[in-house]
């Protein structure tokens, strides 16, 4: 469910997130050479997941929007996309088939632990699924599986 978050404290937390990803990349001399896109509209999960994921060394998108994710898959090439499916203003489905035809890039779904898993893996043609709220050092372990097996 989208929080109620003002587009001022929305864009203020945006850009602190890509300010972290750059202190990040000059920290380290380099951007992770795995990338990772992440849509949820829970912010408390994006925030985990950006954080936790930065800290692994992994080179990090996240949005809020989802009519942000084309425009930000074609501009980063990711590894992998991570996306909810429990935002009620877009169709996960339409995301999925939208990576899938730019690209042969693996999807795990994040999907909550009451959801019908098997019709939405299949109904998405999503590669994974992973349940709310998201274990990190499982969603790391998943994205590493599919690292390793695109290679």
């Amino acid at each position: 469910m989208i929080q109620n978050i003002s587009q001022k404290k929305y864009n203020a937390l945006f850009a602190l997130l890509i300010n972290l990803t750059l202190q990040n990349a000059v920290k380290t001399g380099k951007m992770s050479k795995f990338k990772v896109l992440v849509f949820d509209d829970e912010l408390s999960e994006i925030g985990k997941m950006y954080i936790g994921l930065l800290q692994k060394d992994f080179s990090v998108e996240v949005t809020m929007d989802p009519k942000e994710i084309p425009m930000r898959f074609k501009r980063m090439e990711p590894g992998i996309v991570i996306v909810s499916n429990e935002n009620p203003d877009f169709n996960a489905h339409e995301i999925c088939q939208l990576v899938k035809k730019e690209a042969n890039v693996p999807i795990i779904l994040l999907v909550e632990k009451h959801s019908s898993t098997t019709v939405e893996i299949d109904s998405c043609n999503a590669d994974d699924i992973l349940y709310k709220p998201v274990d990190l050092n499982e969603l790391v372990a998943k994205i590493k599986k599919w690292h390793a097996l695109s290679q």
